[in-house]
């Protein structure tokens, strides 16, 4: 994914309620009004072969600091070796961009899937891109200082089931930002001291990496009111 590919949306609200957005979704060259997240409606996200990007709503920012969803990824999301290069690429699922950017090579979280290295099962991990100053933790996660890092963290949290309901959750909370899913912890990472009460930008299903979608692939979303 290259530092261009991002929702990138201005809006004017009235309380909680943005009232007219402009948005552009890099990707495509689309441009035209974001829509607030409509809770417990079904969506299912497309990504056709050869493309990078879904068909994703635009949503407008948001100022609470968790995103949490329903998902299930259909059968089209197996498939066998791209390209040595692009095995093992992380695929975005879903996520947030942290307060105070609107880059997600800045800071943001997301979940993130791929195809094993068998090419037989789907694999879900975490992904957080911080830019800042972080803690330092021992072995038994007790922090002992701190360092200024512009990283990437990611990992592999578990195998999932083609067809199969999880609810996952994002939190930003206390310089940290939880991952969740099925109600429980799975992992945490530690990112810098941005503000909780700014904007969150949604990030959404995408394919990559640097490789575009091998064949047509989906994933079905359910979003949650926190």
């Amino acid at each position: 994914m290259t530092k261009s590919s991002f929702i990138l949306c201005f809006c004017f609200c009235i309380t909680a309620a943005c009232i007219l957005c402009s948005c552009e979704d890099l990707d495509l060259g689309r441009t035209g009004a974001c829509e607030n997240i409509s809770f417990e409606t079904n969506y299912t996200e497309t990504i056709k072969s050869g493309e990078n990007s879904s068909d994703h709503p635009v949503f407008c920012p948001f100022s609470t600091p968790l995103i949490k969803a329903t998902i299930s990824f259909d059968a089209n999301n197996l498939y066998g070796s791209m390209r040595p290069d692009c095995d093992g690429d992380w695929n975005k699922t879903m996520g947030f961009i942290l307060p105070g950017s609107d880059n997600p090579h800045d800071n943001s979280a997301r979940f993130v899937h791929r195809v094993s290295a068998d090419f037989k099962n789907i694999e879900l991990g975490y992904y957080v891109h911080r830019n800042g100053i972080v803690a330092i933790r021992d072995s038994l996660n007790n922090i002992v200082g701190s360092e200024n890092v512009d990283d990437l963290v990611s990992g592999y949290i578990m195998d999932v089931e083609l067809g199969k309901d999880y609810t996952v959750l994002i939190k930003h909370v206390n310089n940290t930002v939880e991952f969740y899913i099925d109600g429980g912890l799975a992992w945490f990472v530690d990112v810098p001291n941005v503000s909780s009460s700014g904007d969150y930008n949604s990030l959404h299903f995408y394919h990559g990496g640097d490789c575009s979608a091998p064949q047509e692939v989906s994933m079905n979303i359910r979003y949650h009111k926190p």
